[in-house]
């Protein structure tokens, strides 16, 4: 199902906040007090707030203290938030109570001199450049005091999990969609959130030299061009990104070490099941020239995905064609994939990437309902070694039923990427 589209927005924000945590909790606390003392000697109100905007307010600077800190935390980011009085004054299934246009005059108060518990960088229409906010020193000074860490804070409810994105623009990106809910999206939704509920009360745990968050498993279904029949990934979860092998060697579920299963020629052999015909047998990125398979695999995925014919080597892949002319190795995919010639350069891929997705999250309610923890990685997933040969079966099930087609699964282990 295709979906008309209006209005866009750009911003997720809102997503952190105080858990079960008195230090976190008595520092918002604190933190919102400094902020109303401020509001009161700089631009006094003529009247109190309602007790419906004071709740707002206070959730707006606990959202904007809990954002930063864990970004801090985790990666050391900067929050992008929006100032605009038009961005802000549109209802949007993706804002939040907190998305008001109170906003930026909390967001000066907390970065005022005195109160210094942010640091700010305002954005410019032009160039569509986003206010990028992040903790200032006092904040940092009480967060290190109160001994506070990413498992302080929880995620808030009520965030939308089925996300449609807008067709790119020619500064390739794209956009947030409003859209109508329907029996399917209510559907998306449901499966989404019985594999986060799943998945929160899950052992998985994260035990590697880097910074990660190994409470963090808060998934979206993220689907693009605007259509429900395109894309449709999941994506989040702090395992989403580590490189294959640092996930394989410090992800634990169960206290177990974790292996990954990959369905390998996953876009190629959706887009055979798509048109109706039979892959070739072997590899699917196997050609007749000389040329690496991470090329090919990239190169073929560009001719699928893509909606007029290449000029360029896709993606990274300029200078990894061992000298082989672009129009000789398109012309060497095609030889070996005659049946999807036909659909070179017509953006067919992105259907194919939502049968996809459609098989990953088939896969993982089936393991639920075993009761085995897996961890999606678009057509991958990890799941514990004692679960490796139940995890496969499941995988090999779901995929028939899906393309009619038999699934090539690869297996990767610590040990194997060792060897």
């Amino acid at each position: 199902m295709s979906c008309a589209f209006g209005n866009t927005v750009r911003y997720q924000f809102n997503q952190w906040r105080a858990a079960d945590s008195d230090a976190l909790l008595l520092l918002v606390n604190d933190v919102t007090k400094q902020v109303l003392t401020a509001e009161s000697i700089l631009s006094p109100r003529t009247r109190a707030r309602r007790p419906q905007d004071a709740e707002t307010f206070r959730m707006t600077v606990e959202s904007i203290v809990c954002d930063v800190l864990y970004r801090h935390l985790v990666n050391k980011a900067p929050v992008s938030m929006p100032r605009s009085k038009r961005v802000l004054a549109r209802k949007s299934r993706y804002g939040s109570r907190v998305l008001g246009e109170q906003l930026p005059k909390i967001l000066d108060l907390l970065s005022t001199r005195e109160l210094s518990f942010l640091v700010q960088e305002v954005g410019q229409y032009v160039g569509r450049q986003p206010t990028l906010v992040s903790p200032g020193p006092r904040l940092l000074t009480r967060m290190a005091a109160a001994g506070i860490t990413s498992g302080d804070f929880g995620r808030r409810d009520g965030e939308e999990l089925v996300v449609l994105r807008s067709p790119r623009d020619a500064e390739d990106s794209a956009e947030l969609v409003e859209y109508i809910d329907t029996a399917e999206t209510r559907a998306y939704r449901a499966e989404i959130r019985a594999i986060n509920t799943y998945l929160a009360a899950a052992d998985i745990g994260y035990q590697g030299p880097a910074t990660y968050d190994d409470k963090d498993r808060f998934l979206v279904r993220r689907f693009t061009r605007a259509s429900f029949e395109s894309g449709g990934r999941l994506w989040g979860g702090f395992w989403q990104n580590m490189s294959k092998a640092h996930r394989l060697a410090h992800v634990t579920i169960n206290g177990e070490e974790v292996a990954a299963l990959d369905y390998s020629g996953m876009v190629v052999r959706t887009m055979y099941a798509l048109i109706g015909e039979t892959p070739p047998e072997g590899d699917a990125y196997a050609l007749d020239v000389d040329i690496p398979r991470s090329t090919v695999k990239t190169l073929t995925a560009a001719c699928l995905f893509a909606e007029k014919p290449l000029k360029n080597w896709p993606g990274d892949t300029a200078g990894k064609g061992n000298g082989v002319p672009l129009k000789d190795a398109i012309r060497a995919v095609a030889a070996r994939h005659p049946a999807l010639v036909p659909h070179f350069f017509s953006g067919i891929g992105h259907r194919a990437m939502f049968m996809e997705s459609e098989i990953l999250i088939d896969v993982l309610l089936r393991l639920v309902e075993r009761d085995i923890p897996a961890l999606p990685i678009h057509d991958a997933v990890l799941v514990p070694e004692s679960a490796l040969r139940e995890a496969e079966d499941v995988m090999r099930d779901v995929f028939f039923a899906h393309t009619k087609l038999p699934a090539i699964i690869k297996r990767e282990a610590p040990a194997a990427l060792a060897a």
